[in-house]
């Protein structure tokens, strides 16, 4: 059983990501955690699936599951104000990362790099970054702000959710 909390209010219609937050709970004797785990999953738009056809985006949503900091509200408003300083000039490029996955943030455009395996597929099986075309990897920057910003309303409303 899981509790979704959908993102469909976007201030600027997304182009290329799509995306929902989810609560899941673990179920048990019929009892439910207060915790829940939460996920994120991130898919290109309808409309870029049309143009470009499928692209695996559901990378840049393991960003926001492997480090404990994303859960954190304070470290998401400084990741919120350093996607802005790149946006603005302020800097040039910010990376985010975990074990698994690398966002490399700039001006424009942002690149989801797979951290596992190599270009031959030996050290890992190939990760989908390496297999389609760097021109169908660039997600705008400020699709990832947007991104960032909903994370951080879906946490707070975390406070909220009561289970009845």
């Amino acid at each position: 059983m899981f509790l979704q909390l959908g993102m469909n209010h976007k201030k600027e219609k997304m182009r290329v990501l799509d995306y929902y937050f989810i609560k899941e709970y673990q179920w048990k004797l019929n009892w439910f955690s207060k915790s829940g785990l939460l996920k994120v999953n991130v898919f290109p738009t309808n409309e870029f699936i049309r143009e470009k056809g499928y692209v695996n985006f559901n990378i840049v949503g393991e960003i926001f599951l492997a480090k404990k900091e994303f859960l954190d509200i304070k470290y998401i408003n400084s990741t919120i104000s350093k996607i802005k300083q790149v946006i603005t000039g302020d800097l040039t490029i910010y990376e985010i990362s975990n074990e698994c996955v690398l966002l490399e943030i700039k001006k424009i455009y942002t690149r989801p790099i797979s951290l596992l395996g190599d270009s031959t597929g030996e050290e890992a099986p190939l990760s989908w970054n390496l297999s389609t075309p760097v021109e169908l990897q660039k997600i705008p920057t400020k699709e990832i702000l947007q991104l960032f910003k909903d994370w951080k309303q879906f946490l707070n409303t975390q406070k909220d959710v009561i289970i009845k």
